[in-house]
């Protein structure tokens, strides 16, 4: 789902200004989102622009009031909803890099999973 943020160049480098996070978090939440929730995500975020966006996104999906305090909580709990075979195939793309042939490897770690 892109947002503002993933196009935005401030989204790819460096932290982002509070301010830039509150309007950011209005703009996709909506102006009747709650403003401590605002000010939370804005907190939490520490200016972290792939933070911000994850807590804005927890948010928008209504996953509830207890945010991931950290990125590696978030990622953790974004990988915890996947299914086993997308993490299974994340845990060996993370191995072989971002190109590697999928046949044969692919076929060994079905037959052999961890």
């Amino acid at each position: 789902m892109p947002t503002p943020l993933s196009r935005s160049p401030a989204g790819r480098f460096g932290t982002q200004p509070p301010r830039a996070g509150e309007r950011l978090a209005r703009h996709v939440l909506g102006e009747r989102a709650d403003p401590e929730v605002i000010a939370r995500i804005v907190r939490l975020s520490e200016g972290n622009a792939f933070y911000l966006e994850e807590l804005i996104r927890w948010t928008a999906e209504g996953k509830g009031s207890v945010m991931p305090e950290t990125v590696v909580a978030m990622v953790e709990s974004r990988l915890a909803a996947l299914d086993e075979e997308a993490r299974r195939l994340l845990r060996a793309a993370s191995i072989f890099g971002e190109v590697f042939c999928k046949g044969k490897t692919i076929r060994r770690r079905r037959n052999k999973p961890e």
